[in-house]
Formats: structure tokens, C-alpha cells, sequence
């Protein structure tokens, strides 16, 4: 049978990206890309973040039927979705009209019900792998039940969660049935890791009926059939966005790599293997399900890079002439030290209502002093994700980075420099979509080439490790005075 040309979508927070690939020659033949829009406004400690959920559809449609042209006639097509993890929406049981927006995973509504759900946080991470935190699904999901009287809805049978994955696999295929994956159902927080399936103990703890739920899938799966222009597509997979990346990556390794993704969001992953491993603070994900097995990771999340760096600019302390660079020998001792995260922080703190705090700021620094003082924030909160990680067989020895932010030799010589680890840019910064390529077809592979390594210089690890030590005694102390509730 000759080798289906492949379609991967990646649906993302600020854009849906997408590539045409033939897997025999393993070249990427065209690749398009269309905008969404945001809106976000603030209550208090909360983000209120959201989208259109026919504006992202658009999107994906556009991208989707742009490619499709693309492909001769006489080869088949089949489709892989990747998808931002945790946004979601509620939909009309059986016409799947959208209920409420899209509900970004950046969104922290749901952050003041934590406060009365915490009992039941050591259950959550028991079963799930996750933490109760308000970035994935749940407290979202009990935000909208209270709030709007969904709950009733949803035992009635009215109405369901959709994932938007789901959501856009739905509507793209003309189908009433909401399907998921593994990595998508996960950020619910009411999937059971070991098992795959769904948990009924967490689905009565909080209240949620299970035939509220979508239904589970692999991760390369038979999703339905999308009608394209002369054509018909075969949506065949659904992955998480970063678990996509990681894929791609993994597909063309000869080891197992360690992946740090930055974009949107920074991304950590590291493979654990067919059994789930623990790290305090840290994540155990779900990299994908095939033929009945499951493949697990260690994960840390950094929730916002691109709001620090739009800060930045709107407060006009980053300029579009600036150039990243790591801090000169001599230079870290004078710079203030900046803690915390635009969006709270994630791993392995998991503290939504934390503020950003910058310490030691005086009149000699420069604009340039602030922020490569906000960069190396961002790149602390990574050093945090790995120290739980040490002396254990998964503390990685290198880095390769991905998504956009990997495109800056400066950020990535940052990253080496404080993190004291090796860090090799991927050629193709956006391995998403690649990732969704081998979802819809795992008989893929990829051929990416990885840029030459940074690594950092030994005669500035010690006024690193110093700075270090400073951005950890101030991040010790914003955590201890901005007690939550």
C-alpha cells in the first residue's frame, strides 16, 4: 500500500500551525499557518482567559484545506491533531453547540475554589498524576457547574465536556460523538494514570458524571472522516501539544531525549517508560497509548514565557532591536534577581496566586540589567523543575529545545549557562506538528537535524551558582509572605 501523505495540525494559544509531510522522502512539503485572537481580563488573583470557539475552528479549517491543496489527488491524506492540553469548552449534548467560550488553560477562574478542594489534592495527585491546580480542567469545570447551574445539566445527560481537541475533531469530522486521548483527558484530572480510564472515585468526589465525559481513545485512533474540497481525509490521530513535540523528537533520537519546549508556556519532558515514575513537585504525564500500552513522562511547566516577555515590551523595557545574552563574567553579582511568574507558579510549587517580585534592584542598573534579570527568572523557574530530579536516573545530562523561543541563540546560551547543562536547538523549532504526523501515521519517522550545542562556559559557574543561591533564598521568601487564600 503506498504511504499516505500526512497532515499535522497543531492548535495552539496563539495560532494554528500545520505541515504537509511525505513520510517516504521525510520531507515537510508545505506548511501553513492562521491566527487567533485572545481575550483576557482579570478579576483579583483570577485570569480570565478565552477564545472563539468557531474562530479557532476557522483556523483549523483554513490551515487544514490550504495543505489539502497541496497534495496530489492520488494520494491519500490522513490527519493528526495536536492540540493545547487543558482548554475546553461545554457543549450541547448531541447538536455540540458551544455552551461557553473556549476556556484557555491559561485561565485561573477556578483558583478561589481550590481553597475548599484541597482535601481532596492528595487523591487527585494519586490517581491522576497531577496536581490540583486551577490550570487543567477541573476547577473549571466546578467554576461553571456553580456559577451557571451546568451541574444539573450535566447529570441530566444535556450537556458535555469538551476537550477542545474533541471539540474540533467533532466538527471537523460532522460527527455528534466527543472522542479523546490520553494526554488530553489527562489534564481533567479525573483520568486514572495506571489505568487509562476514566476514575469513578474522582468522578463522585467532584461531582462529575462520567457520561459527561468524552470517550477515550488511543492516541492513534480512527477519529472519523473529514470532507475537504474533491477529497476525503482520514483524521487518524489526537496528541498534546508538547507530547507531539516529544515524538518527533523521539522518533529521530538515538536515546531518549530530555525536551524543553518554549513557547506560550516552557515544557520540560522526560520519558520515564511504561510504568508512571514520581518526582515531588513534578508531573507524571502521559506521553501516548499505543496498542493498549501506555508511555509515561516527568513533566515541569513554566505557565508563561511570551506574557513575560509582552510585559517587557508594553512596559518598554524590551526593545525589538534587543539581543539576548547571558550575563558577562563579573556582571551576575550586580544584577536585582527577579522570582515568581506572570500566571502564577507551576512546577514544583504549584501556586497560582504568587505575584512576580523583583529584589535588589538599584540605580546603576540599566534597562538591559531588568531584562536579562526577567529571563533569568523564567530560566530559575526550570532549575527548580530539575533539582527534585537529582540524583535520580532522570536528572538529564542535555537539553534540546524546541518551539519558538528556541530560535534565540541568546535565550538557549542562558538556559545553558544557568542551568549548567548542554542545550542543542532543534533545526525545526516547531516539532508539534511533526508530532501530529506520526499520531496519524506511527510507521512515520522524521529526519531533524539538531543546531550545534550550546554549552556553558566553566568560568561562569560559580557567580551562576551564586546567583542561584540569591533567586532561591527570594523565591523561598515571596512563597513564605504570599501565603494563598
Amino acid at each position: 500500500m503506498t504511504k499516505p501523505l500526512l497532515i499535522g495540525l497543531d492548535q495552539g494559544s496563539s495560532s494554528t500551525k500545520g505541515i504537509l509531510y511525505d513520510p517516504k522522502n521525510k520531507k515537510i512539503l508545505a506548511s501553513e499557518r492562521a491566527g487567533i485572537k485572545t481575550r483576557r481580563r482579570a478579576e483579583g488573583n483570577r485570569q480570565f482567559v478565552e477564545h472563539d470557539p468557531e474562530d479557532i475552528l476557522h483556523s483549523v479549517r483554513r490551515v487544514l484545506k490550504r495543505l489539502a491543496a497541496r497534495a496530489p489527488a492520488r494520494r491519500r491524506l490522513s490527519v493528526g491533531l495536536a492540540c493545547q492540553r487543558s482548554s475546553f469548552l461545554f457543549v450541547r449534548a448531541g447538536t455540540l453547540e458551544a455552551l461557553t467560550p473556549v476556556i484557555s488553560w491559561q485561565d485561573t477562574r477556578g483558583l478561589e475554589l481550590l481553597n475548599a478542594l484541597q482535601d481532596k489534592a492528595p487523591l487527585v495527585y494519586e490517581r491522576t498524576g497531577l496536581y490540583l491546580t486551577p490550570y487543567y480542567m477541573l476547577s473549571k469545570i466546578i467554576w461553571l457547574f456553580e456559577k451557571y447551574n451546568f451541574g444539573e445539566e450535566a447529570r441530566q445527560g444535556t450537556i458535555r465536556l469538551a476537550p477542545l481537541s474533541s471539540y474540533l475533531a467533532a466538527r471537523l469530522t460532522k460527527s455528534d460523538r466527543l472522542l479523546v486521548d490520553p494526554t488530553h483527558a489527562q489534564r481533567t484530572l479525573l483520568l486514572n494514570i495506571d489505568s487509562g480510564d476514566w476514575d469513578l472515585a474522582l468522578c463522585s468526589a467532584f461531582g462529575v458524571p462520567k457520561p459527561f465525559l468524552p470517550e477515550l481513545r488511543e492516541t492513534s485512533d480512527d477519529y472519523g472522516t473529514i470532507d475537504l474540497p474533491s477529497r476525503t481525509a482520514r483524521l487518524s490521530g489526537m496528541i498534546g501539544d508538547q507530547q507531539g513535540a516529544y515524538w518527533a523528537l523521539e522518533s529521530c533520537a538515538n536515546d531518549q531525549p530530555a525536551l524543553i519546549n518554549l513557547g506560550t508556556g516552557g515544557f520540560l519532558l522526560l520519558p520515564t517508560g511504561r510504568k508512571p515514575a514520581r518526582a515531588k513537585g513534578l508531573l507524571s504525564g502521559i506521553l501516548r497509548k499505543e496498542n493498549g500500552r501506555i508511555l509515561y513522562c516527568l513533566e515541569g511547566t513554566v505557565t508563561s514565557i511570551q506574557g513575560a516577555l509582552l510585559w517587557l515590551k508594553n512596559a518598554g523595557l524590551l526593545k525589538d532591536t534587543d539581543r539576548f545574552r547571558p550575563p558577562k563574567k563579573g556582571q551576575w553579582g550586580l544584577l536585582p534577581v527577579v522570582s515568581g511568574g506572570f500566571g502564577g507558579l507551576s512546577a514544583p510549587f504549584w501556586r497560582g496566586d504568587v505575584k512576580v517580585a523583583v529584589n535588589g534592584l538599584h540605580q546603576g542598573n540599566t534597562r538591559e540589567d531588568i531584562v536579562l534579570a526577567f529571563l533569568l527568572g523564567l530560566t530559575h523557574l526550570f532549575w527548580e523543575i530539575l533539582k527534585p530530579l537529582a540524583g535520580t536516573p532522570f536528572y538529564p545530562n542535555k537539553l534540546t529545545a524546541s518551539g519558538g523561543l528556541s530560535k534565540s541563540s541568546g535565550l538557549l546560551n542562558i538556559l545553558a549557562e544557568y542551568l549548567d547543562l548542554p542545550v542543542r536547538p532543534a533545526e525545526n523549532p516547531d516539532l508539534t506538528a511533526l508530532g501530529a504526523c506520526l499520531a496519524a501515521w506511527p510507521q512515520a519517522k522524521c529526519s531533524i537535524r539538531l543546531g550545534k550545542p550550546v554549552v556553558p562556559a566553566p568560568s561562569l559557574r560559580e557567580e551562576a551558582a551564586c546567583y542561584r543561591a540569591r533567586a532561591e533564598a527570594a523565591l523561598l521568601a515571596l512563597i513564605s509572605d504570599d501565603k494563598p487564600g
